[in-house]
């Protein structure tokens, strides 16, 4: 299912397909499938190349027809969305210029126009760009800002965390880490 390395210069999407029964089958829940490129039609606007995205654990519950914590669920026949990583390709945005690598939350295609206020400028000179949708982007954001501002933790302290094999558990593992928890 490598959408971003087919049809050079095409648009894709990845839609859902098909609700799953139990664990996802890529044939018969997923479905790649040709669309228009689109353009630019206003001030403000950039045309993105998605280059990466984020498959998280929570995006199994939205394949359900029911809401979930977190939004309504995906529908059947639409493109799946949640963060991507993307560069910007066209613009009509004084904050972002062609080449600029940006993060959004935003549907699966290759090629979209979205408001550049709505993207997330990323320096690639600092963090790799692939970290930005894991421990600098949103799971390392769900457990950092948590940990700095609510749980306040101080060398020393004994920390457990409940789900410390997931996305957002490891991050905070190593985030507690950080401030010489015993984790």
């Amino acid at each position: 299912l490598d959408m971003m390395a087919e049809g050079k210069g095409e648009n894709l999407a990845c839609l859902l397909k098909k609700r799953p029964v139990g664990a996802p089958s890529v044939e018969e829940t997923f479905e790649i499938q040709k669309v228009a490129k689109p353009s630019l039609s206003e001030d403000g606007q950039v045309l993105i190349r998605i280059l990466m995205i984020s498959v998280d654990p929570y995006m199994r519950g939205r394949m359900n027809d029911n809401k979930s914590y977190f939004t309504a669920p995906f529908e059947v026949g639409k493109p799946l969305s949640g963060g991507v990583a993307a560069e910007v390709v066209e613009s009509r945005s004084a904050d972002l210029k062609p080449g600029d690598k940006v993060l959004g939350f935003l549907p699966w295609l290759k090629y979209l126009v979205v408001a550049a206020n709505t993207l997330r400028k990323l320096d690639t000179s600092v963090v790799p760009l692939e970290k930005y949708l894991s421990s600098a982007g949103y799971s390392g954001l769900s457990s950092y800002l948590p940990i700095k501002y609510i749980a306040a933790p101080k060398a020393g302290e004994t920390v457990f965390v409940t789900g410390g094999a997931g996305a957002v558990g490891s991050c905070a593992c190593q985030i507690f880490f950080s401030y010489g928890c015993k984790v």
